[in-house]
């Protein structure tokens, strides 16, 4: 086992994104170097209506996410480098849009029977993800309870391998609607009933609380309209929800909120970054 020191002279931006849609998490990922775009929600789009061409990349299995996450370089120059435009294409970050979605193809679908509607007939369908696992199961697609806790374990697995990688990394995630709130209807000690709480990523399980220790920089991303819903300003915020009980690695030099409309979120993270670097070697 090779030791290091306690802050490597070379680091990469590891970084947990949440936000309701619209919120900036792909104009984020735009703003870091070289970006390719792992991409579960057709956020291409945004990408496209800006006016940015970036490699994208749609996964359909979990053994596809995980030949991206551990074999870069070899997709870099069997996938990336193919594409119109992109053969001299050297990737430094790699972006996970959305860890939401991601979750889906994970867990994956149950067996589908063959069907004929209108005289067409649409083949059988052999199970996939960890639903195509054995399993006693009174319904194909629903998972029991040791799926779930499998799904659990790789979902960590994948989101440790991710930061493990020696590139620039992001990983997003969707907020839950205003509307859905988590509460204790239970009063506390005092006899008061608890807050209601907002902000929960949508994950599954523990994952919601586990996502923040597997990163450096977990943020949230908001937008703030003004006159008649116009001139949006785009807010990063470093210091989480009371629903989320997670800090970033560097909050002592972190502000506890960025206004990036006109500005490099790169930037914006990098420098206290490189501030802490700096220090480690004094």
């Amino acid at each position: 086992m090779k030791a290091e020191p306690s802050i490597r002279s070379e680091r990469y931006l590891n970084i947990v994104l949440v936000g309701l849609p619209g919120a900036g998490k792909t104009k984020f990922i735009l703003d870091l170097p070289n970006p390719v775009l792992v991409d579960f929600d057709y956020g291409d789009l945004t990408a496209q209506d800006m006016g940015i061409n970036i490699p994208v990349l749609r996964p359909k299995s979990e053994n596809e996410i995980r030949a991206i996450i551990e074999a870069p370089e070899m997709i870099t120059e069997k996938v990336i480098q193919q594409l119109p435009g992109f053969s001299n294409y050297q990737p430094k970050t790699w972006a996970f849009d959305t860890i939401t979605t991601m979750q889906d193809i994970i867990m994956g679908e149950g067996a589908k029977p063959a069907m004929e509607i209108s005289g067409i007939t649409i083949p059988a369908r052999d199970a996939t993800g960890i639903l195509s696992l054995p399993a006693n199961r009174d319904v194909a697609d629903m998972p029991v309870w040791g799926d779930s806790h499998v799904f659990a374990t790789r979902m960590r697995k994948l989101a440790l391998a991710i930061k493990q990688m020696e590139y620039h990394t992001i990983l997003t995630a969707h907020l839950g609607p205003s509307d859905q709130l988590h509460v204790s209807p239970k009063p506390d000690k005092h006899g008061n009933i608890p807050k209601p709480k907002v902000g929960y990523p949508l994950l599954h399980g523990q994952l919601k609380w586990q996502l923040g220790g597997l990163t450096d920089f977990y943020l949230e991303l908001d937008k703030k309209g003004g006159r008649a819903g116009l001139d949006y300003k785009y807010i990063i915020n470093t210091q989480p929800k009371e629903a989320v009980n997670t800090k970033n690695r560097l909050t002592r030099h972190l502000n506890k909120e960025y206004e990036w409309t006109n500005k490099s979120a790169f930037e914006l993270l990098n420098n206290p970054l490189q501030k802490a670097l700096e220090e480690s070697v004094r």
